[in-house]
């Protein structure tokens, strides 16, 4: 088995990633709002393609297990206000827990649905229900109601199936961005030690390890990250 750098497989590197990216978004509001909008094309097009009703993608809040709604199409519904569920609970955590596709003719007959008063103020009767896994991990689901009595029939599901695929590739984008800016974070930090270093051994006529040493040990003497030490480092002989 191929390991990270820090030793760590990659499978458990990959969960921990994923855990950070969605740590602490269903209490934040500007969270909530970001991942709405980066899932919102996914809900819009399933609803207008499959013609439902109502489209909702879910995610999962590992911490409390619970699915959240993330985004609906139509963005402002009451289905959007719903509160969240347990993992394990209604229809939408049972595909999860299943991880398939499950379909249910009459969501007010179906005792595991979870909200009957929000389909009746909703006007929603049949839906079809997939999980959205990356790496074979379920992260969410991807929920379409229709307004009448339905059959979603194969096509239907393929389709849901491909969303839910464009859904783990949108989560998988978001890692990869947030990886590229705390590399470009690192990267600069970088560039920044060494232009401290440059000045220190041109300026107190120190060796390279010499001058790292001495960014180093005053970064530990003050409890300051080292980046921010070289920082000072340089704006002292800028002013000087």
């Amino acid at each position: 088995m191929a390991f990270g750098k820090n030793g760590s497989p990659p499978a458990l590197l990959w969960k921990t990633q994923v855990s950070e990216l969605f740590f602490g978004i269903s209490d934040n509001d500007l969270l909530r709002q970001s991942f709405a909008e980066l899932f919102q094309p996914v809900v819009r097009i399933t609803a207008r393609t499959v013609d439902l009703k109502l489209c909702s993608l879910l995610l999962v809040d590992e911490e409390r297990e619970e699915l959240w709604v993330c985004s609906t199409h139509p963005a402002n519904s009451y289905y959007s206000k719903k509160p969240p569920i347990k993992i394990w609970e209604g229809i939408s955590g049972r595909a999860l827990q299943e991880q398939r596709t499950i379909q249910v003719a009459d969501v007010s007959k179906a005792p595991d649905f979870r909200y009957p008063e929000v389909a009746r103020k909703e006007g929603l009767v049949s839906l079809v229900t997939s999980p959205i896994k990356v790496n074979g991990r379920a992260l969410g689901v991807l929920n379409g109601y229709s307004s009448q009595p339905r059959q979603f029939n194969s096509d239907d599901c393929t389709i849901f199936e491909v969303m839910t695929n464009q859904a783990g590739i949108v989560i998988e984008c978001e890692l990869l961005r947030r990886e590229m800016v705390v590399l470009k974070n690192k990267l600069k930090q970088t560039e920044v030690v060494a232009h401290a270093k440059t000045l220190l051994m041109e300026k107190k006529g120190l060796n390279e390890d010499e001058a790292y040493r001495f960014l180093r040990n005053t970064s530990m003497a003050s409890h300051c990250p080292l980046a921010e030490i070289a920082r000072d480092v340089i704006q002292s002989y800028a002013s000087s």
